[in-house]
């Protein structure tokens, strides 16, 4: 995730100490702890102390950790779900995930499960949302001042400007120096010794699968399976929509896969008594550079609805000024 300013992160704490003395967090917290539903958090890469704070206040107050297999038989059966249930996930593969957080893991007896993008485990260990964050300026003009657009561009286009950028990074002309960001094979196959973690896919190359063919989106998620499944030596059943992009054609695909369970970015508890897509579980998103106060606010799932809130309603007032000013014209 992108690190963000020290101003912002002053901003959203203040907004999330508001949201926690005007009682919407205490009635969110309400729900999460009342027996109806089941809280899936998502983690990129938090450092140890921020993440210990993190699952100490859920165990303060009593939640019980799942895994995925256990998440998926839950859905499935529609078994009781017993108040505070949580289930821990983490996104890309960060390197760090092997010193910061699998050591609190076992610590504490939490199973997790790490979705990997296996490109970079293999590649150079760097991100490429990093890399073009990095080097915007080296980015073709249109994407230089808003590099975002790569997000949302066809698969060959954003490979190709990629791939463009890493072979002037690694030329004879230009010395670049970055520290590897992605776990290593070695780091996969070590950490799979433990039993309290499960590996999922998150494509080969973090991919944003509406841009891309629908060839294309097969090939990314079987082979990152099959890669997984050869360092691991474990059946790999489960799958994270990178970015939280999805549009369908997806769901066939996992399907014919083998996969069992896939996870979105949709900011909801997970309620096994709904007619839930158990290929759209959706997750509530935990910063890693947050002040505790917003990682709260995140935990218990009123950050992301508050946000979604004040984006629909700005979303509304631009629609609507828009429209005064074309009705002026």
């Amino acid at each position: 995730m992108t690190k963000r300013k020290l101003i912002n992160k002053l901003a959203a704490s203040g907004l999330s100490i508001l949201l926690i003395a005007s009682g919407l967090y205490h009635k969110q917290k309400k729900e999460m702890f009342s027996g109806k539903f089941i809280t899936g958090l998502f983690f990129h890469n938090p450092s140890k102390k921020r993440f210990e704070r993190g699952i100490l206040w859920l165990k303060k107050n009593n939640c019980q950790f799942i895994s995925t297999e256990q998440l998926i038989n839950i859905i499935k059966s529609k078994e009781e779900v017993k108040p505070g249930m949580v289930w821990i996930t983490f996104d890309d593969g960060w390197q760090k995930n092997i010193s910061e957080v699998a050591p609190i893991l076992t610590k504490y007896n939490i199973p997790a499960t790490f979705f990997i993008s296996t490109g970079p485990v293999e590649g150079n260990g760097t991100f490429w949302f990093s890399l073009v964050r990095i080097f915007r300026s080296k980015l073709p003009l249109p994407f230089r001042h808003d590099v975002k657009q790569l997000w949302h561009i066809e698969e060959n286009q954003r490979k190709e400007i990629v791939s463009n950028l890493e072979q002037e990074l690694t030329s004879k002309q230009f010395s670049f120096e970055h520290d590897r960001e992605a776990m290593t094979v070695a780091d996969i196959k070590k950490l799979s010794e433990n039993p309290l973690i499960t590996f999922g896919s998150h494509t080969v190359n973090h991919v944003m699968s509406p841009n891309c063919t629908k060839e294309q989106i097969r090939s990314e998620i079987y082979n990152s399976k099959l890669k997984l499944e050869s360092w691991t030596g474990k059946k790999v059943y489960c799958y994270s929509y990178p970015n939280g992009d999805f549009d369908g054609r997806e769901l066939k695909i996992l399907t014919e896969l083998g996969f069992r369970l896939a996870a979105t970015t949709h900011k909801e508890f997970i309620d096994p008594s709904s007619n839930l897509n158990l290929l759209q579980v959706p997750r509530f998103c935990v910063n890693d550079d947050s002040f505790f106060p917003e990682a709260l606010c995140q935990m218990v799932g009123i950050w992301g609805k508050y946000m979604d809130k004040l984006k629909r309603k700005r979303k509304t007032t631009m629609m609507t000024k828009n429209n005064g000013l074309n009705g002026s014209i």
